[in-house]
């Protein structure tokens, strides 16, 4: 329990996004335009996951994912499905400098390591 005390807060540039691709999921809920909703939430966690590590953008799509599980909506999860690739698009672009500087892709990982490798020493 003490650890909570010291463990890491996201960045005040992060959370925002995170908030908001919350909020826009939960629109999409009761909206009967769902693709615009889905598509706002794609972008923005593309946002979330070239701000910070891929892992936090993978844990807020995987709790997306099991409320339209739970909900039985399979074929909102096939339509939300496919408005993910927004989310790489918004990767690649922010990760683009990178990948021309150093002619690999495997430098965006190598990054991501090093990410990890932070937020781990900081326990």
């Amino acid at each position: 329990l003490n650890k909570l005390l010291y463990a890491p807060l996201p960045e005040p540039i992060h959370l925002p996004f995170i908030i908001f691709s919350i909020y826009f999921f939960m629109r999409s809920l009761e909206s009967k335009k769902k693709w615009r909703y889905y598509i706002i939430v794609s972008i923005l966690l593309g946002f979330v996951i070239s701000i910070r590590f891929f892992v936090t953008g993978g844990v807020v799509l995987f709790a997306m994912m099991l409320t339209l599980l739970v909900a039985k909506q399979y074929k909102e999860i096939l339509k939300f499905g496919a408005t993910l690739p927004l989310s790489i698009v918004v990767l690649v672009a922010s990760y683009t400098r990178t990948i021309m500087d150093s002619g690999s892709v495997f430098q965006v990982f190598s990054i991501q390591k090093y990410i990890l490798a932070y937020h781990k020493s900081a326990f």
